[in-house]
């Protein structure tokens, strides 16, 4: 298939196909089972779609591209179906943020049954009317747009001027004063300042968010650190890099920083240095410059584009018996695919360069984007993002508490009132971030994140330790931490991987994971005490970096326990048995489980109660499984999981069983605990 047509008319539009869903009788069905939903015809052939694609229809348009984005564009014309694609059009009734889900659905043989949905709303508070779009981000109407945003943020966001130090230049910046196709070159930031005086307006730079890929790059090194202080040919660097400099000087600044030609990349010491500054790097630039779309730094900042896809799109309902009215259809990854899920931000470092950089200018893989601390705004909304867009990954970079309730209450329609600090609320939804991307080196795992720590401590309690990515405040609920449902726990064991971190951290692992400290409403009761919490740094330069041990000294009560698989029909479940008692329980492994049983030890870290009852009667348990750590002496524990318990009616006995051994001390089992210290573990 021809790829469609540029194609930028102000109006939508839709496809007869697609008009007539709107039209007639509104075949709408609230059935939570989806073999009962009927299936209306779409397209009755690929040929109809494909000149639905060609004609400009803009939901069909969407279609193809979820299609070639799975890579199966090639597929579709090499088999012929009886029906192309039909469509499933649905009302959720707990659903205020959407008045209809409209899925099209496609049935040919070699893709994916779902293509791509839509939200349809006519309560919608963002512009219709689509602008006209060039068929290049490289293009003067696309420059005017991020010249205005950058414009009005210096102008009018004073949020976004706080944070910045105005006299900060980092150790070495890249001198790129001149004409846009002049050389550039290595500027010690010493001899600037001299050079610079009292004139702060003259300190600014910007900053460079790259992946590094797997092609080799032009770096920095002893050996040519003099070479780049005499100059740099703009033809020796990578195409990113280019655009990059381009870029920063089409928005007038005269320095910019990149981290593989401002650090000396085969110096252990001048690394250290200055990845304990990253930070500060980026919090004191005035923009940092985005490839977000790009893998490695061939691949540049600009792209070609269908002005297609920035099209709105509004259709008139005529449903029979129904009164005429019109819908706004958006496609809820119009934020999501082009900057949450592109190949930039998997990148582990980029999370704390995108949040503490004041103001952020994203090269997507179809529009430019811009992220600031008071807007985040794209060229298909430009005004910025409709609240019908905004989740917890957008406006990353909130990181004031009272900004942050304002922020939260204002999409999710409640009064969000956090049990705990509203700083530890902010860090739980950071770690939850970071905990998505990946980092090249394990080692770097705590340092990547090491500048929005720094930052937290701004929110954090004035006596707050940093341990490894928790705080020592609230402690008992962030050792709660569980790895993410749908995520796989890690596939070699922590002893045998290199050591970054404790088994209580997040850190120690490299997956998605959540952090336990939900503003729930149910009070929980905490059955540890944790009487000691501390961390080595690997450099004294920073507590927020790399360590080399740490642990945790606690009292609480231990139980003996095995994990037991159940497995059925493909699917491994895992059954948890404490005291030879089978419990209720759901069951989160920090590693991939391969053996049919486990032995364990259950410790019950705090326990909720009913908030609609008076009852002071416990219904869940959150307990952690431990191991005895090989080679250390009896009572050393690292972590091997985390468990949910709860309460069966028909069976109350476990639960019950659980809270006496909590509650009477005769039950302990001496063996389990440090020698001659009673109910005291170590935990590392």
């Amino acid at each position: 298939m021809a790829q469609p047509r540029p194609f930028a008319s102000k109006e939508s539009s839709v496809c007869e196909q697609c008009v007539s869903i709107f039209q007639e009788k509104c075949l709408i069905y609230t059935a939570d089972d989806q073999n009962a939903w009927p299936l209306p015809v779409h397209h009755q052939s690929l040929e109809s779609f494909e000149a639905a694609v060609q004609s400009g229809c803009v939901l069909c348009h969407r279609m193809w591209n979820e299609i070639h984005r799975q890579g199966r564009g090639e597929l579709i014309t090499l088999e012929r179906a009886t029906v192309f694609s039909r469509y499933a059009l649905r009302k959720f009734q707990d659903d205020d943020r959407a008045d209809y889900w409209l899925t099209l659905v496609v049935l040919h043989p070699s893709l994916r049954p779902e293509a791509d949905g839509f939200s349809v709303e006519h309560g919608y508070d963002g512009p219709t009317q689509s602008l006209e779009h060039e068929p290049s981000t490289m293009s003067e109407t696309t420059w005017g747009q991020a010249l205005k945003w950058n414009r009005e943020c210096r102008s009018h966001h004073t949020v976004c001027k706080s944070y910045r130090d105005p006299s900060y230049l980092p150790t070495r910046v890249l001198d790129i004063s001149g004409n846009q196709n002049d050389d550039i070159k290595l500027a010690v930031t010493q001899n600037c300042m001299k050079a610079l005086g009292d004139n702060k307006s003259e300190h600014e730079f910007a900053t460079l968010s790259h992946c590094w890929g797997r092609n080799p790059i032009i770096t920095l090194r002893q050996d040519n650190i003099s070479q780049f202080q005499h100059s740099i040919t703009m033809t020796a660097l990578p195409l990113v890099f280019q655009q990059a400099i381009y870029v920063a000087r089409k928005l007038g600044f005269a320095y910019l920083w990149i981290d593989s030609l401002c650090i000396i990349q085969d110096s252990e010491e001048d690394w250290r240095h200055e990845s304990a500054l990253m930070g500060k790097v980026y919090s004191n630039s005035s923009l940092n410059i985005m490839a977000t779309d790009s893998k490695d730094g061939t691949q540049g900042l600009f792209r070609d584009r269908n002005p297609l896809d920035l099209q709105h799109c509004v259709v008139r309902a005529g449903w029979t018996g129904i009164a005429p009215e019109s819908f706004y259809i958006y496609d809820w990854m119009t934020w999501d695919n082009p900057i949450v899920r592109a190949p930039l931000n998997g990148r582990g470092w980029v999370l704390q360069e995108r949040i503490l950089s004041p103001r952020v200018l994203h090269f997507s893989h179809n529009q430019l984007a811009w992220e600031c601390h008071e807007k985040d705004a794209c060229e298909m909304y430009p005004d910025g993002i409709p609240t019908i867009f905004v989740n917890f990954d957008t406006q990353v970079k909130i990181m004031d508490p009272e900004a942050y309730l304002k922020w939260v209450n204002s999409w999710r329609q409640l009064h969000f009132k956090p049990t705990i600090d509203v700083g530890y609320a902010i860090w739980k939804r950071l770690v939850h971030l970071y905990s998505q991307t990946r980092v090249t080196k394990a080692s770097d795992k705590l340092i990547a994140i090491s500048g929005l720590a720094n930052r937290m401590r701004a929110v954090m309690q004035n006596d707050e330790k940093y341990l490894a990515g928790l705080w020592s405040h609230h402690l008992t609920s962030q050792l709660l931490w569980r790895v993410a449902p749908n995520a796989l726990g890690s596939r070699i064991p922590r002893w045998r991987r290199p050591y970054r971190a404790p088994s209580w951290s997040w850190a120690s692992l490299e997956t998605e994971v959540y952090m336990s400290m939900e503003e729930s409403s149910a009070p929980r009761s905490a059955y540890i005490d944790i009487e000691e919490a501390s961390v080595t740094p690997l450099s004294l330069l920073s507590d927020t970096g790399e360590v080399v041990d740490g642990h945790i000294r606690l009292r609480g009560s231990l139980m003996r326990a095995k994990l037991v698989s159940s497995s059925e029909e493909g699917s491994r479940k895992m059954d948890l048995w404490v005291n030879e008692m089978k419990t209720d329980s759901a069951i989160s492994l920090d590693e991939v489980s391969l053996e049919d049983t486990y032995s364990v030890v259950y410790l019950p870290v705090a326990g909720e109660y009913n908030p609609d009852s008076d009852s002071q009667a416990v219904i869940g348990i959150r307990a952690l499984l431990l191991v005895p750590v090989e080679g250390k002496p009896q009572g050393w524990y690292s972590r091997f999981g985390f468990v949910d318990t709860w309460h069966d009616s028909e069976d109350p006995e476990p639960m019950n069983h659980l809270i006496r051994v909590m509650e009477d001390r005769t039950f302990s089992n001496e063996s389990l605990y440090l020698e001659r210290v009673p109910r005291t573990i170590m935990f590392v």
